[in-house]
């Protein structure tokens, strides 16, 4: 087995509860309080490579192009290409015996990319390695890149692998997820009111399982009145979803996890454009 190079890993202070994955939401309002799982102890992984804190300021301007045509211009786009988040994401947050970094062997296009990993577990505590990313679109995003998932496991929990957050007036907090469930994948949507109340989940479906130990184009596309998931040009799901309008909208890459086994995750090329 192949072992990522990790640049870092660091604790979070919260993990979500089971109402909401990836519940961090900085940069959106603030989600209804919601109570919080144990934690897994956190075990800090050392490298010699230099860490690279994440300059949320910063962030709102930079874009790293990809060598590949570039970024167009109102989109968001990061190849992994130099061996760094820093400030072209808001937050990372590692939780537990997890990594999130960069691995110079396996990759769609060199000479790396971003790889996550959790550790197993004998309880169901949530574990979590991901990056976050809030975007300036307008009323929806469609996200492409390369998604590899290592491993032929089957999941007894949920396992996020990529996930679209958006807020209003009205929604304090509105996941999209896309993530491993059982044989299948599935899309699912999650709802926090302004008032308190939380519809979790309000929809959810399954369908064709991403394909395992190999790189998948993947595209994850919302307006906001319909989710629509490609793997590799074929569209593999597509059903209405949400039904409002955003004023702010995130991506999140990375795994969030109450599943007891073991994942790795990787990631490449990933492009975020608005849907005006």
């Amino acid at each position: 087995m192949r072992v990522a190079r990790p640049i870092f890993a660091l604790a979070t202070a919260t993990v979500g509860a089971a109402c909401t994955l990836f519940t961090d939401l900085s940069g959106l309002d603030d989600p209804p309080a919601q109570n919080v799982p144990d934690a897994v102890a956190d075990q800090a992984t050392s490298t010699d490579d230099a860490n690279v804190p994440i300059d949320s300021a910063a962030a709102e301007d930079a874009t790293i192009t990809s060598d590949a045509g570039g970024c167009p211009d109102g989109s968001f786009c990061d190849n992994f290409d130099l061996g760094a988040v820093g400030d072209n994401w808001d937050e990372l947050g590692v939780l537990g015996a997890s990594t999130i970094g960069f691995d110079e062997k396996d990759y769609r296009s060199a000479p790396r990319s971003l790889r996550a990993m959790v550790d197993a577990s004998p309880s169901t505590g949530t574990r979590q390695a991901y990056v976050r990313r809030g975007l300036s679109l307008a009323k929806g995003v469609r996200c492409s890149l390369d998604v590899r998932v290592n491993g032929t496991l089957d999941t007894d929990y949920h396992v996020d692998f990529l996930q679209i957050k958006a807020a209003n007036a009205q929604i304090s907090a509105y996941s999209l997820r896309l993530y491993l469930l059982g044989e299948d994948s599935a899309v699912r949507e999650d709802f926090a009111l302004a008032d308190g109340g939380c519809l979790c989940p309000k929809k959810m479906n399954t369908f064709t399982a991403i394909p395992r130990n190999k790189w998948t184009k993947v595209v994850f596309e919302t307006d906001f009145n319909e989710a629509t998931v490609k793997y590799d040009g074929a569209v593999v799901f597509k059903q209405p979803y949400a039904g409002f309008t955003p004023t702010s909208i995130g991506v999140l890459v990375g795994i969030q996890t109450y599943d007891r086994a073991a994942w790795d995750i990787q990631y490449d090329d990933l492009r975020c454009d608005p849907l005006l």
